[in-house]
């Protein structure tokens, strides 16, 4: 009878590296509470995407998404700052200019992090610049924020 060698997933493997970092951070860890970590199949988090916050604390990850876990770590950390300041809130007037505002508040606030840098601008047509889109720019999709840098 042969054994089978489990599945190598780095994928998961830097996640939850990134993910332990926030649980050890004084802020972020408790952020952390009412937050449902969601890296399964049934993710809404769209194959592009990093991860997608909804309103009522779930964070669906895109498990296949291959990064350094000091990467996942600010992710989830401007992920938890946008739950935590409930930052798809509706109705603050110029859509783009409020989600640009919200990215700014939240990188901020995330760079100085004990695990370092920022992600690169990567820049998109009217979207936040760092990749977080605070319930993105559709305004009928407000109920979920993308996070990432190419979200």
């Amino acid at each position: 009878m042969s054994r089978r060698k489990p599945k190598s997933d780095p994928a998961g493997k830097a996640y939850h590296s990134g993910r332990e970092s926030l649980r050890r951070h004084p802020v972020f860890s408790r952020l952390e509470t009412g937050v449902r970590w969601v890296r399964t199949e049934q993710s809404f988090c769209p194959p592009d995407g990093w991860l997608l916050v909804l309103r009522d604390g779930g964070m669906h990850i895109n498990a296949k998404r291959l990064a350094a876990p000091e990467e996942w770590a600010h992710v989830m950390a401007r992920a938890l700052l946008v739950h935590a300041m409930e930052l798809w809130q509706p109705d603050h007037g110029d859509w783009r200019v409020w989600s640009a505002a919200c990215d700014v508040i939240t990188h901020v606030s995330s760079r100085d992090s004990s695990w370092g840098g920022a992600h690169r601008h990567e820049g998109a047509g009217g979207a936040s610049r760092n990749g977080m889109r605070p319930a993105g720019i559709d305004s009928s999709a407000r109920t979920a924020s993308r996070a990432g840098p190419r979200a």
